[in-house]
This record gives C-alpha cells, structure tokens and sequence, in this order.
C-alpha cells in the first residue's frame, strides 16, 4: 500500500509562509495532481514529500510511517524533474541503470529491470543511445524510465511536460495515463496546467498562496466550485463573473444590476439570505448561448462584441454586459463582427453565485 498523508502541514522560508497548515491524504494507487498558479507552493509540496525540503510544522506519512526524519532515498519515492536530468555523457541503458548500481543491485536484477521499463515505455531500440541523440520526448521517457526501475511505493512528478512543445505534451500525457494503468502506483503530479489536471487526474487538489483551496475529482471541481479562485482557474476561457444583486419582485427572485435582470427559478432558498445584497454570478462561456433552447430556462442578455476568436472547434466572443466583460463559447463558423451588440441566453440551470466578501460559492 502507497498512502501519502500530509498532516498539518507547515512551511516557511524565513518569515515568508509558503505551505500553510495542509491536510491532504493520497489514496493507494491514485493519481492526484497538484495544481495553481507559479508561486502557489505545489512543487514546494511535492519537495517536501520527497524529503528535498523540511517540513517547518506538521507530518508526513508514507504507508502508515512518519518519514520527516527519513533520508529521500529511503522513502520509497521516486521523482521526475521537468528538466530529465540525465547524464550525457551515458547510454540510455546506462541511464536508467545507475540509481540501481548505486544501490548494489546485482547485474541481472538491473538488466531485468532496465529492459522491463524500456518495453513499457517503448525505448527499446534507443537503449544504445545518448541523450544529445534523442528528441525531447524520448528524453522524458528516459526520466520516467529510471524512476521506473527502482520500483517505488510513490512516483512525483514536477512539472514534467514543461519543456515540450504542444503536440508533445498531448502525446506524452497519454503515455503517462497509460504508465499508471500500467505499474497500478500512487502519483502525485505537479503542472500549472490545467488541462494537464482535467485529464490525468483522479483528483485535483488546487493551491493558491499555500492554501488548498478544494480536493475533488476533475469534473466535480469544473461543476461544483468551491469558490471563485477554483471556478476561474478552471477552463478556458474562464468562467463570466458579473456582480449582481438579489431583488425579490412578489414570489420571484432577480439576479439584477444596470444592464440585466435574470429569474432565479432555482436556489431561492440559499440566496434569499442575500436578498437586497451584492453577490457574483459565475457562469461558463459554453452556458452562454446565441440561440434560445425550448428544453432549457435560457434568459436573454445584450452583448457589445469586442473580440472575436476562431479556434476552429469553436468560436470565442469576447464582449461586455455593460461594462463587466462576457466570453461566449459558440459553434464553429459562427458569424459575429466586432462593434455589433448581440443577444445571447443564459442557461440558468447552470448560473453559480458566490459571496463577494470570501468569494465562497453560495450552495
């Protein structure tokens, strides 16, 4: 069993916080990716998981067993750095098999190993190669190839896909999906990106400013917001936030400000405690609609069109409810020009409300 528990966690660099009480448990086998914006603290996480940096406060536990005190490589991890780290100077065989002969693992033990990870990783005829010879991904596959071999209870990767261009990154995130199906180990992964996290995770566990700010399954996280910071870190483009207030007119309730007034036909109840109050509406480019849908209680909103981008599934239009910007989602080939004020619907099935003072998501 490989679980990693975080405990209370508690990091600083003199007198600047950076970890900030962090409890977080990594289930046996999960794939968990940490993510949030540079600075956020989540490679300095991942650093002290693998024993590269202190902890200031609280526990780290692997299987059950406090390790703060235990050397790197007696924790049972192994890490991927964003920048592969390799010899140049040695084979790609003589690569992977290095942190093995530092243990005393006898010839045929390595070789064993080596050649294992090659065929899973489909470097087999690279293996009489140095790493000046080999593209940028293959590169990576060396990487992951020697954390491999050592066979650890917890792979961490930190940033891994970093330095690949686009089409890369896609090919190599399917090759890390399929190493986990593959080896059935625990992972926790770092990246700034956040299609990176919709599609490797199990669960996304989003930082800002040291603080983890929800743990959830991708889909839940994109669905179901905490607050604001994870509904506008999440998608691209990011979620509509206009501020509103809440006005009662006999039994209905409005989501109003100068330039719209949308009927809540649902949650009522959480937002009556707001009524005559200021709160966010949040709602996603893809739930805003340039045609009105008979199945859906779609309302209707005045957009001045500012920017238009085509990227060829689809067209973004980027404009502005009065003066609070509106990205709209539309099918491709959609025809809109800049200066012109269009009609756009809103799902409101799909509207969120967060409070404007902690940015929390009203329920």
């Amino acid at each position: 069993m490989a679980r990693v528990e975080l405990r209370r966690l508690v990091k600083r660099f003199g007198d600047t916080l950076v970890i900030d009480r962090c409890d977080l448990t990594v289930e046996d086998k999960e794939f968990l990716v940490l993510v949030g914006p540079s600075g956020c603290g989540k490679s300095t996480l991942l650093r002290m998981i693998a024993g590269l940096e202190a902890a200031t406060e609280g526990e780290i536990a692997i299987d059950g067993a406090r390790v703060n005190d235990v050397a790197p490589k007696d924790r049972g991890i192994a890490m991927v750095f964003q920048n592969y780290a390799l010899y140049p100077h040695m084979r790609v065989y003589d690569n992977m098999a290095f942190g093995l002969k530092m243990r005393g693992h006898d010839k045929a033990d390595i070789d064993r190993r080596v050649r294992e990870a090659a065929r899973v990783l489909e470097l087999e005829p690279l293996l009489a190669r140095k790493p000046s010879q080999l593209s940028g991904g293959q590169r990576q596959r060396v990487a992951m190839g020697r954390a491999i071999v050592r066979q650890p209870k917890v792979f961490l990767f930190d940033e891994p896909l970093s330095n690949l261009d686009a089409k890369l990154r896609v090919q190599m995130r399917l090759e890390i999906k399929r190493l986990h199906e593959r080896l059935a180990t625990t992972i926790i992964y770092v990246t700034h990106d956040q299609v990176e996290a919709m599609t490797l995770a199990d669960r996304i566990a989003l930082m800002d400013k040291g603080v983890l700010q929800q743990v959830a399954p991708p889909q839940t996280m994109y669905d179901a917001p905490a607050n604001r910071f994870v509904a506008g870190f999440l998608g691209s483009p990011g979620m509509n936030f206009v501020p509103v207030a809440i006005e009662r007119d006999g039994s209905f309730f409005f989501a109003k400000n100068e330039s719209l007034a949308l009927p809540l036909a649902e949650g009522v109840a959480a937002l009556s405690a707001f009524e005559g109050k200021q709160v966010v509406l949040g709602v996603r480019p893809e739930d805003v609609h340039l045609t009105q849908r008979e199945d859906k209680p779609d309302h209707a909103v005045d957009v001045s069109m500012r920017l238009i981008e085509p990227l060829g599934s689809s067209v973004v239009l980027f404009g502005e409810v009065g003066p609070h910007p509106m990205a709209v989602a539309a099918p491709p080939g959609t025809a809109a020009r800049v200066g012109v004020t269009r009609t756009v619907y809103v799902d409101m099935s799909k509207v969120l409300f967060f409070d404007p003072s902690t940015g929390e998501r009203i329920s």
